[in-house]
């Protein structure tokens, strides 16, 4: 109940019936099930991993883009986005990449059909094997946010799975670092 409610703010209408059908969703370990709850939640139970996500209105992510890009804390669904000054130290981790320019992108969730001309491989591949492969779940995939340049469309960095080799950070000024904003995760019941 404590993860529900750092989701949604209170345990407010969570009842007695939702526990044990919380719990229910618990005991079975097979594949991805999920249980809707009050206040716009959804829980996502895959395998031994419990998340509680804000639910998705007429399938489509309660954030889709974020147009303009600025220093600072911003928010996409269920990941912060951090967009701050470079301060000269690189960091190895796939969930930060590095910019010359930020006016020229966009965050956005993904699309059908996306595809990322991901470096080092010789073509592009698919947003949706990206996922498969990672073992992302379904539901998490459609608000995924990932850096889009505006003019071309073309998808520069999915966080944490893939970055384009066309992605232009000679002279950088800027780094971006997405993370998921809740912590939300529980391996046990």
């Amino acid at each position: 109940t404590s993860l529900y409610e750092k989701v949604r703010g209170s345990r407010k209408d969570l009842t007695t019936k939702h526990l044990e059908e919380l719990d229910k969703l618990l005991s079975d370990s097979s594949g991805t099930k999920s249980l809707d709850l009050p206040g716009e939640i959804t829980a996502i139970r895959t395998y031994n991993q419990l998340e509680f996500v804000l639910k998705m209105k007429d399938n489509r992510p309660l954030v889709n883009t974020i147009d303009n890009l600025s220093i600072g804390s911003n928010y996409f669904g269920n990941y912060q986005i951090k967009i701050a000054h470079f301060n000269g130290e690189k960091s190895d981790k796939k969930n930060t990449v590095y910019l010359d320019d930020i006016a020229n992108f966009i965050i956005r969730a993904p699309h059908t059909g996306d595809r990322i001309k991901k470096r080092g491989l010789n073509g592009h591949k698919k947003l949706q094997d990206l996922f498969v492969d990672a073992k992302i779940d379904r539901v998490k995939r459609k608000s995924y946010p990932i850096l889009v340049a505006k003019a071309s469309d073309e998808i520069i960095w999915v966080p944490n799975l893939a970055i384009s080799e066309n992605i232009n950070n000679n002279k950088i000024k800027y780094s971006i670092t997405i993370s998921e904003a809740i912590d939300e995760k529980n391996e046990e019941k």
